[in-house]
């Protein structure tokens, strides 16, 4: 850059900058006009037009040019851009410094006058002098303070510059040199990606042979540190080494460290490395190349040697660093379902890794991962990296393609449409314990909020019919099928998962408001389509009914911060359902159902499904509760005699008279079978029934006096409710019992749930009391 200083701040020609910036446009311009040519030519010669071992190898080639190429016109804008930004910059500082320069030189001329002055000048002329000159010093002070600023300003374009025109990569050339030279290539026309791939490849068999060295090891970190990023440098090595021997070698990585014959550090170096790698060239491949690379990656693998899945789940445990392909991430997982889904020779479907010595999950624990019972389990990384592209999610869930997998529809499935039999099997077969799994639900959670988010889903914020309906109809299987899982649990849940499935269910919650709150679904099988309220067109409503809602709310409200997010979600819904309605109080809604009315019933009927559930699961707790305490006083009333024993039990109480020995084992003796009863397990027997029963009828009593008080509470909210949005419509002395039957709503609406959630469906439920 030319040089300036804080009284020439705007010095330099950018003539420079302005020519480089205008060839680097042309450059972009040219480069563009390439790619485009390349992407018609592509287009045009399709399969239909051109086919054989030429077309494929072309269209290879062309695809890393094109990519090449749009990675360079990425490339050239900013810095062209910059040139510009920076060269206006300048003639912007230098037009505006010569104002102040010129001054400073006439300011300086002013100042200067009084030496000029002589004895023999007149007083007045020397008093006219000296004020000239002060003024001078004032303003030389003053462009040079401007000045100064102009040369900041300077400063800051500079450094604009070099940033923008600074080179991305942290790899240095001294280790790009020696990673090529290792590979024999030492000047310019040697350079060949072919014979760089191959001498990498070569320097994986010797680091398999079972003599790895801290050098070798070095050499491989280094190759990928310098070309990890480049997508036809990776694809091409990955192509060489094959699924088979790129799993392995990470495995015997991950060996080494448990070895301890290399630094750790190292090999963790190395193994990142080559996960960095395969994600890079993963993410260019198409549905054949990334079919081909997951069959043979994990045809080859086995469950009890060889460390094959934990190093799966190893290369798929940083979806959001080093993030697999789309295509490679559902190809892999394509072969996972089959196996999982598939017939088993044990009734454990999880497909895990059970080798003596795993790499992948020596990689896990180096790397701080403490869910030591995911790390052989490759389904869970997999279908986590799968939640990081939504599309790709809502496709595999949703379709409905025949289900290949053999045997797949003997396991809740549905073998006419795969994507049911997935969900049936993923959310509601599939063990998502935190015990046995080590996930909680996690990636249940993940999945289902990444299908919502689709743009055009419910989660999006949009409306696309084509996402929406394929997300309503996944959302509805999955809240079906979820409290169908044996695991389905609060205490088998995250409290990470609990939330993600609160959060799922508050995007689903005006949808579930109309189908199984103030509606039913119970007869539903699909999505069905309804103009929702305040909407124009008709929407899909995803088919749930009140008691897989139940169950649902039940299981996932009994989390403490699952069950604050569901209560706060549903209070802000309410509040927007109210909003809205006072914003229009006399709009219809649907036919002769108004603004309000519609609202109000809204309101308690969502309070409604808030509160029956969670009463619900509280009171069939309590009647497990007394199920289980009934089986130990039975136990210990009448089976204890026939179980417990006391050989020799006369002699015991012959020899001991005291208080203790008549408590513990006074003697009612059996001549026919010589046992003794314990007048102590009798005294115990027959205090229990007084303090363990009755948790079920005391529990049901509180929840029905509970309903009711809240049925009134609600009942004079909604009055204050209605008589604010419309006060013209509802006044509270004209409309008793309106306000009546809206209390009759809630408890309604909370019997049906609590009843489904409790078992005792059918059963009278807040019930109000009747009066003279």
């Amino acid at each position: 850059m030319t040089q300036w200083s804080d009284l020439d701040p705007g010095a330099g020609e950018m003539i420079g900058p302005m020519g480089l910036a205008a060839l680097l446009r042309g450059q972009e311009t040219a480069l563009a006009e390439v790619y485009e040519g390349t992407r018609r030519a592509r287009e045009e010669l399709s399969d239909d037009t051109w086919s054989g071992e030429a077309a494929v190898a072309w269209r290879g080639v062309s695809a890393t040019l094109r990519e090449r190429q749009e990675r360079l016109v990425e490339g050239v804008g900013p810095v062209h851009g910059a040139l510009d930004d920076y060269a206006t910059a300048v003639v912007d500082i230098a037009l505006t410094a010569r104002i102040h320069q010129n001054a400073r030189e006439d300011a300086m001329s002013r100042r200067n006058l009084v030496y000029s002055l002589t004895s023999y000048t007149p007083p007045a002329v020397v008093a006219q002098v000296e004020r000239l000159a002060e003024q001078g010093a004032l303003d030389l002070d003053h462009a040079e303070v401007q000045l100064r600023a102009l040369a900041r300003a300077r400063q800051d374009a500079d450094q604009a510059l070099i940033r923008a025109l600074a080179i991305p990569s942290t790899t240095n050339w001294t280790q790009r040199k020696a990673v090529l030279a290792r590979a024999g290539i030492t000047d310019v026309e040697s350079l060949s990606t072919t014979k760089l791939v191959d001498a990498y490849a070569d320097l994986a068999d010797r680091l398999m042979d079972g003599s790895m060295t801290a050098d070798e090891a070095q050499q491989l970190a280094d190759f990928l540190d310098v070309w990890g990023d480049d997508p036809e440098v990776m694809d091409a090595y990955f192509a060489k080494l094959g699924p088979a021997r790129t799993r392995d070698l990470v495995n015997e990585l991950g060996v080494e460290i448990g070895r301890q014959g290399v630094d750790d550090a190292l090999l963790l170096a190395a193994a990142t490395g080559l996960r960095h790698g395969l994600a890079t060239a993963s993410q260019t491949w198409d549905e054949k190349a990334a079919t081909d690379f997951a069959d043979a990656m994990i045809e080859s693998a086995f469950p009890g040697v060889g460390g094959g899945y934990s190093t799966i789940s190893w290369l798929f445990s940083d979806p959001r660093g080093d993030r697999m392909g789309a295509e490679f991430t559902v190809a892999v997982l394509d072969r996972i379902d089959a196996i999982e889904r598939g017939p088993r020779d044990n009734t454990n479907s999880r497909l895990e890794d059970a080798s003596v010595m795993p790499g992948g999950s020596w990689l896990f624990k180096y790397e701080g991962t403490t869910d030591e019972a995911a790390w052989g389990q490759p389904a869970i990384h997999v279908l986590q990296t799968l939640a990081t592209y939504p599309e790709a999610t809502l496709e595999w869930f949703s379709t409905s393609d025949p289900d290949p997998v053999e045997g797949g529809d003997e396991r809740k499935g549905d073998p006419f449409d795969l994507g049911k039999a997935r969900i049936a099997y993923w959310f509601g077969d599939r063990d998502w314990s935190v015990k046995t799994t080590g996930d909680g639900f996690e990636t249940p959670a993940a999945l289902w909020l990444s299908m919502q988010s689709v743009t055009g889903a419910p989660g999006s914020g949009g409306y696309d019919p084509g996402p929406w309906n394929l997300a309503e109809k996944v959302s509805g299987t999955i809240m079906q099928q979820l409290p169908d899982n044996a695991s389905f649990t609060t205490e088998n849940m995250s409290t990470d998962a609990a939330i993600g499935m609160a959060a799922a269910f508050t995007v689903e919650l005006p949808m579930l408001t109309e189908s199984a709150v103030i509606g039913t679904a119970d007869s539903w099988d699909t999505p069905n389509s309804q103009v929702l309220p305040w909407a124009v067109e008709e929407r899909a409503v995803l088919a749930v009914d009140r008691r897989d809602l139940a169950e649902f709310l039940g299981i996932v409200g009994q989390n403490g911060s699952a069950g604050t997010l569901l209560r706060e979600s549903v209070v802000a819904y309410q509040n927007g359902l109210i909003a809205t309605a006072a914003a229009d109080p006399t709009a219809s809604i649907g036919a002769g159902v108004s603004a309000t009315d519609g609202v109000l019933t809204r309101v308690m009927g969502l309070q409604a499904m808030l509160d029956g559930p969670a009463h619900g699961t509280q009171i069939a707790d309590a009647a497990q509760l007394d199920a289980h305490h009934k089986a130990i006083t039975d136990w210990i009333g009448k089976g204890a005699e026939a179980v417990v024993r006391i050989p020799g039990g006369d002699r015991v109480v012959s020899s001991v008279g005291n208080r203790v020995a008549q408590w513990a084992v006074e003697s009612v003796w059996d001549f026919g079978e010589g046992y003794a009863k314990s007048e102590g397990v009798k005294l115990l027997a027959s205090h229990i029934p007084a303090t363990w029963t009755g948790n079920e009828s005391a529990t049901m009593a509180a929840s029905t006096e509970e309903c009711l008080a809240r049925s009134k509470e609600l009942q004079r909210e909604v009055e204050a409710v209605a008589w604010a949005i419309d006060p013209n419509s509802y006044v509270s002395t004209d409309r008793a019992a309106y306000y009546e039957q809206l209390a009759q709503t809630y408890r309604d609406v909370y019997g049906g749930f609590r009843d489904l959630a409790d078992g005792k469906a059918g059963e009278a439920a807040c019930v109000a009391p009747e009066f003279d």
